[in-house]
């Protein structure tokens, strides 16, 4: 397993000022969660992550996440990622909600370290398994 280190997020921005963003973020956005997303050395340089800052809906699960994180990277889908929080695996159904609720960080965020490792092999033409999943920042969020 790999050892999950504090991101450069948490070494970069002081506490208070972390702590500062987060309660604004929680405040404009009542059912939404502030998530810092960071990627491992080897994968931020082959699949760089220019944003990784997001404000994602309580109800969103995982693996929908991890999707939206995939198609920031421009993953190809030979690659794996697996993402830990708090140097832990959830299941890709969990919602982030409640993931949010237990995991979150002292000063309001949640970290998720995010690896990657090759499933098919380099030379392995995959494009064919494209995820048959929706970006959830297109969907409508109102009741019926």
């Amino acid at each position: 397993m790999a050892n999950v280190s504090l991101g450069k997020y948490r070494k970069n921005v002081p506490f208070d000022e972390r702590k500062l963003k987060a309660s604004m973020i929680l405040k404009q956005h009542p059912h939404r969660i502030p998530v810092v997303v960071e990627c491992s050395d080897s994968l931020q340089a082959v699949h760089p992550l220019n944003k990784n800052k997001f404000i994602v809906p309580y109800e969103l699960t995982l693996a929908q996440f991890m999707f939206i994180i995939r198609k920031h990277m421009k993953l190809e889908p030979e690659y794996a990622i697996f993402v830990f929080i708090n140097n832990r695996l959830h299941p890709n159904t969990t919602i982030l909600g409640a993931v949010y609720a237990e995991e979150k960080d002292e000063d309001g965020f949640m970290y998720l370290d995010v690896f990657q490792e090759s499933t098919f092999g380099q030379n392995h033409n995959a494009k064919h398994l494209k995820p048959l999943m929706y970006d959830a920042s297109d969907t409508d969020t109102t009741d019926p």
